[in-house]
């Protein structure tokens, strides 16, 4: 027997989106771990950029300037 150590709490929450979701014990049997927490909270793992995009238009526009380098950009 495995014990992870959940809270009741934890355990009713996970339930209640299986329940909601209408995701089965046979939905999950066969999958990670990490693969049943993306089907219970999706929005959890949301990829969540880190850094700005870059405005590639503004930085060619200021290179073809005179005395402009990648450095100084």
């Amino acid at each position: 027997m495995n014990c992870h150590h959940m809270s009741k709490t934890s355990v009713g929450e996970v339930f209640r989106l299986a329940e909601e979701n209408a995701i089965s014990y046979n939905d999950v049997v066969d999958k990670r771990p990490e693969e049943v927490y993306r089907l219970l909270f999706p929005e959890k793992c949301e990829a969540v950029p880190i850094f700005a995009t870059p405005n590639y238009e503004y930085a060619h526009n200021e290179l073809s300037r005179t005395g402009v380098t990648l450095k100084l950009l």
